[in-house]
């Protein structure tokens, strides 16, 4: 057994056996955690419409009373609560009335809201119909991103007949232009889902979808180190000629201080994808990504130390790459909410920040890199709506898909 040195090690002990203990038997408890959090949630409404005004009464007696400043304060907390509520509300109303009245952008938006819902819910069945029928009404009036959202939904059903509607959908975004949905026709091709296995054609789709993203990879800015990314993931599924292409794409994000591409240009090197096979380069982006901060870079490079591939054999070097990487990711996921704080902090204009969007959108990708689905989520609303950023709906979709795929991780660390 590993020995206990200091009450740090206590802490992550215990902190390793409840994520155990919690991944082996949530689903036996979910019923117990369903029931929790709606009693939370009714007490929570009760104790506001309880508190608020007696927090506003208190207010009003203070102010009677001389005692102005904390009179002020005692008002002051419920009126932002009902203001930041009502505002909320009217948002929702008036979208809603948009969309009923036929406005395109409004059901998909109306759809975003819903998938956001369905995500935040443990995956709610009721929020998952809503988002399928939103997105249905705009893609039936021609909304290039809803179909390809409504695609990536009836994928992720997995049924024969739910597989084949996807990829008419897919094949209609990917023919009207859109590099998400030809990445995702791409990826039916290859897999054989709701079409027959078809490696050329998939290969054709994924490079249609390079070419659409290659215009952005050129920029070199940090948006451009992310598509440079993106275009090597797209080439590295291709030909052998395209996984050199790739390789090119991964080097120029790798240079530019993105930690996923060169965990990516390691994993090229390592399983001669584009490049002949080189365990000491391999190791040698692995090591760049892992001091970077990568957590799965970090477990490669202790592998490759415990199996002395590209390395020289050390198996207290490679303990010690894989205790970084668990620790990095709890860091990671920590650090993340900090930044997104501070990204929030910026968009709203509080805690002694002077709004700023573009400022905001900054540190939301630094948290969403750093793992923190809500800030892939924000980051992702940036994008669909050019808040900060220039409006990109290709960027706020790929960014939604991470916080999906994410959510799960980023739930159990909360601050």
């Amino acid at each position: 057994m590993k020995k206990v040195k200091t009450i740090r090690d206590v802490f992550c002990f215990i902190e390793d056996m409840f994520c155990f203990v919690r991944d082996k038997f949530y689903d036996v408890f979910r019923p117990v955690i369903k029931v929790f959090e709606v009693l939370f949630s009714v007490l929570s409404g009760v104790l506001g419409f309880v508190a608020l005004p007696l927090l506003f009464l208190e207010g009003i007696q203070r102010i009677s009373s001389s005692q102005l400043i904390s009179g002020i304060l005692c008002i002051s907390i419920p009126l932002v609560i009902l203001i930041v509520v009502v505002r909320s509300w009217l948002c929702d109303y008036r979208l809603r009335k948009r969309a009923e009245a036929g406005d395109v952008e409004a059901q998909y938006m109306l759809g975003q809201e819903y998938n956001f819902k369905y995500l935040e819910k443990d995956f709610s069945q009721e929020y998952f119909d809503k988002s399928m029928m939103w997105y249905r009404k705009a893609a039936v009036n021609g909304h290039v991103e809803a179909k390809t959202s409504l695609g990536i939904l009836y994928l992720s059903r997995g049924t024969p007949e739910d597989n084949v509607e996807a990829v008419r959908l897919l094949r209609e975004a990917a023919e009207q232009g859109n590099a998400k949905a030809q990445e995702t026709l791409g990826d039916c091709y290859n897999e054989g889902n709701g079409v027959a296995k078809d490696r050329g054609e998939a290969e054709r789709w994924w490079r249609k979808s390079a070419d659409q993203r290659r215009k952005e990879a050129e920029h070199g800015s940090a948006y451009g180190y992310y598509e440079q990314l993106n275009l090597g993931n797209c080439y590295r599924k291709g030909s052998a000629e395209d996984k050199k292409e790739a390789v090119k794409w991964f080097r120029m994000a790798a240079r530019g201080g993105n930690v996923y591409a060169q965990l990516a240009l390691g994993e090229c090197y390592s399983q001669g994808d584009g490049v002949p096979v080189d365990k000491t380069e391999a190791v040698k982006w692995y090591r760049k990504a892992a001091e970077n901060g990568n957590e799965d870079a970090c477990i490669k490079l202790g592998d490759c130390y415990i199996e002395g591939v590209g390395v020289e054999m050390n198996k207290e070097e490679g303990s010690k790459w894989y205790k970084k990487g668990r620790e990095q990711l709890r860091f990671l996921l920590q650090l993340g909410k900090l930044n997104r704080k501070h990204g929030d902090c910026c968009y709203y204009g509080e805690g002694g920040e002077a709004e700023d969007k573009t400022k905001a959108v900054k540190f939301y990708r630094m948290a969403a890199e750093q793992g923190d689905a809500a800030a892939q989520l924000m980051l992702g609303y940036c994008y669909a709506e050019g808040v900060g950023v220039e409006k990109d709906k290709g960027a706020a979709l790929e960014w939604y898909r991470k916080a999906a795929l994410n959510k799960r991780a980023d739930e159990f660390y909360v601050i």
